[in-house]
C-alpha cells in the first residue's frame, strides 16, 4: 500500500486538503450500529494532536471504535481505550459496510 503525501503530519505546512465528511461518516455508523443491533456510544471528531475521528459502538458485550483518519479516506476499527492504547482489530462484515463511504474519495484523493 502506497500512502499518500502528508498522511501522518500537516504541521508547518500550507496545504489546502479537505478534511473528511464528519457527520456522513457518523451517518454510516450509525445506520450500520441499527442494522446489527448495535447502539453507538461516543463520538469524537479529530483534535490535535490527534488525526482522527472516532466513533465507540457497542455489538452486544462488546465495544470497538471506529476510526477514520481526518484528511484520507483510511479507516480502521479497533479496541481503543486512549490514544496511546489502540489494538487493531480485522471485522470485515464492518470495513465491507464502511467500503462504498470510502471508495467516493479513494479515487480523487488517492493516486
Amino acid at each position: 500500500m502506497r500512502l499518500p503525501m502528508n498522511i501522518t503530519s500537516l504541521i508547518n505546512k500550507e496545504i489546502k486538503i479537505e478534511q473528511m465528511d464528519g457527520h456522513l461518516f457518523q451517518r454510516v455508523v450509525y445506520d450500520f450500529a441499527r442494522k446489527v443491533n448495535g447502539k453507538v456510544n461516543d463520538w469524537f471528531p479529530p483534535s490535535y494532536p490527534l488525526n482522527y475521528f472516532c466513533i465507540d459502538i457497542e455489538i452486544g458485550d462488546t465495544v470497538v471504535s471506529i476510526l477514520l483518519h481526518e484528511f484520507f479516506p483510511y479507516a480502521a476499527i479497533a479496541s481503543y481505550i486512549n490514544e496511546f492504547q489502540i489494538q487493531f482489530l480485522d471485522y470485515k462484515n464492518l470495513m465491507l459496510e464502511l467500503n462504498p463511504y470510502l471508495y467516493s474519495f479513494r479515487s480523487s484523493i488517492l493516486k
